[in-house]
């Protein structure tokens, strides 16, 4: 087979799309783990907030518990979808989460909220 033996070109074409196609798949294999470590750091801050929720959502109810007649607690003349009344610490929540939803470029935070 020789240089002028289409069959060798052919050869050398096939060899060139395989380098090609290896790298192309070094380079998404390298891009695959860059998003696994990514998504393993993002799970890892979402266990982090849902636990920053929970020792929340406890000191409120022990806050409910040891001072039921705090004025925080009084009701505010809305409700939520399934019927509970909302409390003035319930709005004090949402207008901190809405606000911190707009400065992070969130247009519509009370859609990821309870309401």
């Amino acid at each position: 087979m020789g240089f002028d033996d289409p069959s060798f070109w052919m050869a050398v074409d096939a060899t060139n799309a395989a380098n090609n196609a290896n790298g192309r798949a070094r380079e998404w294999k390298s891009y695959a783990q860059e998003l696994e470590a990514q998504v393993e750091g993002l799970m890892k801050k979402l266990a982090a907030e849902q636990m920053h929720s929970a020792g929340l959502r406890a000191s409120l109810d022990a806050m409910k518990a040891t001072h039921p007649t705090s004025p925080v607690l009084s009701p505010v003349g809305e409700r939520y979808q399934d019927g509970r009344p909302k409390s003035k610490l319930s709005k004090i929540y949402e207008e901190a989460y809405d606000k911190k939803g707009r400065e992070l470029g969130i247009t519509n935070p009370e859609a990821y909220r309870a309401n």
